[in-house]
């Protein structure tokens, strides 16, 4: 039994020996690395290198900040203006014997080792903050050659630099979470402080996030992260860093991170924000945009493509159970148009959630074979049905300099980055008509000039012909071109433009502003060719201007600026370019007041504002409405981005898009401030919008001097009222 014993005991004392030997040789291969790489590696600690560019601020025309909130780095901040405890909670968790070692610390790496032992796996790292910071210098390749590199610049960072410029360059330049480069960023994200205004608890907080931002940043993992600061905050006081009653007291304090939350929201403008620096405006962003007024933009767009579904919803695809749809009452009735949403999303394990719904069982019962993705509408009586699928955009511009007040590109511009209000192409419809009305104006017709209403065939090409139809699918005989425009009727139009010219026209849309290019083709006088809807609020601006147009004004880093400096510095610059003809364009703005006055958009007439305006539709996917009032000109459209979901049936401008505008603008009911000066040698004489002869209780229109109807005798009169009655009824 002795002599067994013995040979164990020399067979391991011949393992130890062995391993000994090759421990040592593995010291001495490292070490002869080492040097290899102290004589490779000629690089200082360059803390500028340290240094990240700051990333422009973004603002709102009321000084709201936008963002999540102001991502990214802080101006360089010198320790001395850190106060101290952040700098000692960041040492107590990270490097708790920085002032000790020359920038390698082998207690540090054996304590962290037998700490991880310990605990069955990862749990301390044995690197330095001197490490830490030459990593970030030298590459993180899990690599021995990165590694002994890493050492090297440490060391040699500790013998040319004082431990106070490493602290510092590693608490500007350490990230900690939710966006935030460096502990004077993270204090103002998380905590709406200076680094020296931290408490204790706050403090331990922001060091505690250092292993894992990932895992305990506190606006996304709370229980997390207070379990990290805790445990910090016991660590401090047994290095001594704290007493017992500064830590105890930090340990009862709250997780109150501050609340960036806009009294309004942003209603997508840091999209727009962004868009604009993409576009080179460059530097910090004052919009001219208002963040209310966003706001209020989208809520009315959401809120109008939500009423669209409800009128033209489909067959319901589920019923949530008796009794379980009640949850949903109180809250379906706080969203547009009385519904709530969902959408199932389904994770790698299979499990189904309904997001969107507080509890996801009444749908899943319902829907229980609905693949991932699915997205459903619920109204209060617990029935299921498609979600709103239309899409749409609603610009709205201060009327007397294009400055952009709202511009909501999507009806969820938070996840959607296409703006539709500059980039949708689409056909404008009946909202190109005033274009054509105004070229008729200076070509010596009057707002009386009579039109055919009647049936029209043009042959498109081989065995193809086009019949234009008016929207209630009549036909008129004979009607006025006021009439035709308030009336919005297509046969008077087309015909109007073979009178002008179809290359006429297509250069008048050029001449005001509108750089889509326009097709001469029959359906031009119509809309038949494409445009964005910020080209067509230059439009109606000239017309609210008095034949004025203004190029939208760029962004200027102006932040902080008094909200009327804001507005005159944005519109700064702009130079008006003079369109149209004045009497034409005074007649043209009228011709939009009866619009609203006596036409398609008769709705505005009982809103108690002032305002003029046309309505579109385009074949069976696009609804518009373009306008102005006293303040403000503005254009929205609603369709189908694809042209493969048709509006409905009964949708058109006056029902879709009408509704959005007027709960987006602003103005006053004063008519005499609607329309541009009137210019001189102008006479406004009372017409029948159908004969287009004076009549005593006819509809008020400007007309040139000298082409103002005459008032016919009775005899004359009553010949061509017969006239028009016969074309009538060829009809």
């Amino acid at each position: 039994m002795a002599r067994r014993a013995s040979r164990l005991l020399r067979g391991a004392l011949a393992v130890l020996a062995v391993g000994c030997w090759c421990s040592a040789l593995a010291l001495l291969v490292a070490l002869a690395a080492y040097g290899r790489e102290v004589a490779k590696e000629q690089r200082q600690l360059d803390l500028q290198a340290t240094r990240e560019p700051i990333p422009p601020r973004f603002a709102s025309v009321e000084g709201m900040e936008l963002g999540s909130p102001l991502r990214g780095a802080r101006p360089w901040l010198p320790l001395s203006q850190m106060g101290s405890l952040l700098p000692l909670t960041v040492v107590g968790a990270e490097d708790s014997r920085f002032f000790l070692h020359g920038g390698i610390d082998p207690v540090g790496v054996l304590r962290a080792a037998i700490a991880n032992l310990r605990h069955d796996g990862p749990r301390e790292g044995g690197s330095t903050l001197t490490q830490q910071l030459a990593k970030q210098q030298v590459g993180s390749e899990r690599t021995i050659a990165r590694k002994l590199r890493e050492l090297v610049v440490a060391r040699r960072a500790e013998h040319t630099l004082s431990k106070a410029a490493i602290l510092e360059a590693y608490l500007n330049r350490v990230y900690l979470g939710a966006g935030a480069t460096g502990a004077p960023a993270a204090a103002e994200i998380y905590f709406c402080k200076q680094p020296s205004q931290l408490t204790l608890a706050e403090a331990a907080t922001l060091a505690a996030i250092i292993p894992a931002p990932s895992r305990f940043a506190p606006t996304d993992h709370a229980t997390a992260a207070l379990e990290r600061r805790n445990r910090l905050l016991r660590r401090l006081q047994e290095l001594g860093f704290a007493s017992a009653t500064e830590v105890t007291a930090a340990l009862a304090e709250p997780l109150a991170l501050c609340d960036h939350a806009a009294p309004w929201g942003d209603g997508g403008l840091l999209q727009v924000a962004r868009a604009s620096a993409a576009q080179g405006a460059g530097g910090d962003l004052v919009l001219s945009h208002s963040a209310a007024r966003q706001q209020q933009a989208l809520a009315a767009l959401q809120t109008g493509v939500t009423a669209l579904a409800v009128r033209q919803r489909g067959a319901t695809i589920g019923i949530v159970a008796p009794g379980r749809g009640a949850e949903f009452d109180s809250r379906a009735r706080q969203q547009p148009g009385g519904l709530h949403f969902a959408r199932l999303e389904v994770d790698a394990s299979g499990k189904r959630t309904w997001r969107g719904a507080d509890d996801s069982n009444p749908i899943e019962e319902a829907l229980p074979n609905a693949p991932a993705g699915t997205a459903v509408a619920l109204d209060s009586t617990g029935q299921l049905f498609a979600p709103p699928t239309a899409e749409g955009a609603v610009l709205v511009l201060d009327r007397a300099t294009a400055v952009p007040l709202a511009q909501v590109g999507s009806v969820s511009p938070k996840t959607e980055a296409f703006d539709r209000t500059r980039q949708a192409c689409r056909q404008p419809g009946s909202t190109f008509k005033p274009l054509v009305f105004e070229l008729a104006m200076e070509s010596g017709l009057t707002p009386a000039s009579l039109l055919s209403d009647g049936p029209a065939a043009f042959e498109l090409g081989a065995d193809e012909v086009w019949s234009p139809r008016n929207a209630d699918g009549q036909f008129g005989g004979a009607v006025t071109l006021w009439k035709a425009l308030a009336a919005s009727r297509n046969l008077p139009f087309v015909a109007l433009g073979r009178q002008l010219g179809l290359p006429r026209i297509a250069r008048q849309a050029a001449r005001f502003g509108i750089a889509s290019p326009m097709a001469a083709v029959e359906s031009l006088p119509l809309g038949g060719s494409c445009l964005t809807p910020a080209e067509l609020a230059g439009v109606y601006g000239a017309f609210a201007r008095g034949g004025l147009l203004l190029p939208p004004p760029s962004p200027r880093s102006a932040l902080w600026l008094p909200l009327e400096q804001r507005i005159r510095d944005v519109a700064a610059g702009t130079s008006a370019t003079p369109v149209g003809e004045p009497v034409a364009i005074f007649q043209t703005a009228s011709a939009l007041r009866e619009v609203v006055e006596a036409g398609t958009a008769h709705a505005i007439a009982t809103a108690r504002i002032a305002a003029a305006g046309k309505t579109g539709t385009s074949s069976l996917y696009d609804a518009w409405f373009a306008g102005f009032t006293t303040d403000e000109v503005a254009v929205v459209w609603v369709g189908s981005d694809k042209n493969d979901r048709p509006l409905g049936q009964g949708e058109r401008g006056g029902t879709v898009a009408l509704p959005i505008w007027l709960a987006s603008v602003r103005g006053d009911a004063t008519p005499e401030r609607l329309l541009p000066p009137e210019p001189p040698g102008l006479l406004h004489v009372s017409i029948d919008p159908w004969s287009g002869q004076t009549s005593d209780d006819g509809r008020s229109m400007p007309f040139r001097a000298g082409t103002e109807p005459r008032r016919l005798r009775e005899s004359e009169a009553g010949r061509l009222l017969d006239g028009i009655r016969s074309i009538e009824r060829d009809f």
